[in-house]
């Protein structure tokens, strides 16, 4: 089974709060400041609209829709491309592509 927030403590959910507003401090420094709006599109905030809304109430979100079939291949080869790079194990077999499909 994959994580959720359900499945997380307050504490570990928390650290994942913390680090992602972190990250988003980051990427907001490295282009310009925060006078530009900054634009998510990693599929993977799709299930946290909720959580982004009770941590950004300002926050508004575009819906786009994509072909599930080009979503699928973009997302085979961002982990063929750069996954490798964040593993502390390598994955058995399968174990990416039902990452992918959850």
């Amino acid at each position: 089974s994959f994580f959720t927030f359900r499945d997380a403590n307050a504490r570990d959910f928390e650290s994942w709060r913390k680090a992602f507003t972190y990250f988003l401090k980051k990427v907001t420094f490295r282009w310009g400041g925060s006078h530009k709006r900054m634009v998510i599109k990693s599929p993977v905030h799709t299930a946290r609209i909720k959580v982004l809304l009770e941590m950004f109430p300002k926050a508004q979100f575009v819906y786009v829709h994509r072909n599930p079939y080009e979503v699928y291949a973009s997302a085979s080869h961002m982990a063929d491309a750069y996954y490798w790079y964040c593993y502390f194990a390598k994955p058995k077999d399968g174990e990416i592509t039902d990452f992918i499909m959850n």
